[in-house]
């Protein structure tokens, strides 16, 4: 039913990935157990949404192919440690929607969003450098 080699197919399944995320996490858990409102939500789970959108064609671009079996590995971390650090912020983001900005909640945030960038900046170097690693140790 869905072929790894059709791009159309990769969007399909996020986009189906996340209505299911929606339905059964979003609704349950964020809106009805910890009482965030459904727009808000519902905007969060969109601009994930799009955010996957947007790195899927680089993850496929990157897909194990009959010229390269093994795929391109630097190109589909890269792809996806970007996708995961663009989603860590934006996720800061919506937590931080509409609360009130004054001098000590923008520090906080800062600091949130500077710390979340090194940790995830750093597993990404980590992550390229053991790659590297490991593909000399395979020649």
């Amino acid at each position: 039913m869905l072929d790894k080699d059709k791009l159309s197919h990769w969007f399909c399944t996020g986009v189906l990935g996340w209505a299911l995320y929606f339905c059964f996490f979003g609704i349950p858990i964020f809106h009805i157990w910890l009482g965030a409102s459904i727009q808000k939500v519902a905007i969060c789970t969109i601009l994930c949404c799009a955010l996957q959108l947007l790195f899927i064609p680089w993850i496929f671009a990157a897909r194990p192919t009959p010229q390269f079996p093994t795929g391109k590995i630097g190109q589909r971390m890269a792809a996806s440690m970007g996708w995961i650090i663009s989603t860590a912020i934006l996720l800061l983001f919506c937590v931080q929607y509409g609360k009130a900005i004054d001098q000590a909640h923008l520090n906080q945030r800062i600091i949130m969003i500077a710390g979340t960038l090194a940790v995830f900046s750093t597993a990404a170097i980590a992550g390229v450098l053991w790659v590297r690693k490991v593909s000399r140790l395979r020649q």
